[in-house]
């Protein structure tokens, strides 16, 4: 097997977990978002990795969506409720799904993935 050296994700830091969230929830029609969790540095970071169709030869370019967090997550779950007019209201960590959101669109599920090792195509020097 040919050794290919795949690089880095362009990192791009958000302002907030409320921006992270928004763009997941707002971008991930019929796939599932999933959003990242690992410590560098002693540092909290809340990822997802995605896709721009149409650079490096129209392969597509890899982007790290990111936001620094003062805190691990509390629970394995975000639920978004995108009728919430402020950002602080409309995010809730929990546990797990609740059946009376089963048929609600506007209430969305978010797992969170906690990572042990952070990926080679996460890295990034954070500036």
């Amino acid at each position: 097997m040919e050794n290919i050296e795949i690089p880095s994700a362009m990192p791009m830091e958000l302002y907030s977990l409320q921006d992270l969230i928004r763009w997941l929830v707002s971008s991930s029609q019929g796939q599932q978002a999933t959003i990242f969790y690992f410590q560098k540095d002693d540092k909290h970071f809340y990822a997802t990795l995605i896709i721009l169709p149409g650079y490096y030869n129209f392969k597509g370019l890899p982007l790290l969506l990111y936001v620094e967090h003062d805190s691990n997550p509390k629970s394995n779950f975000i639920r978004f409720d995108i009728r919430k007019e402020s950002a602080e209201s409309a995010i809730t960590f929990t546990e797990g799904f609740d059946d009376r959101d089963s048929n609600l669109g506007y209430i969305q599920y978010i797992p969170i993935v906690q990572l042990k090792t952070i990926p080679h195509i996460f890295r990034f020097e954070k500036k």
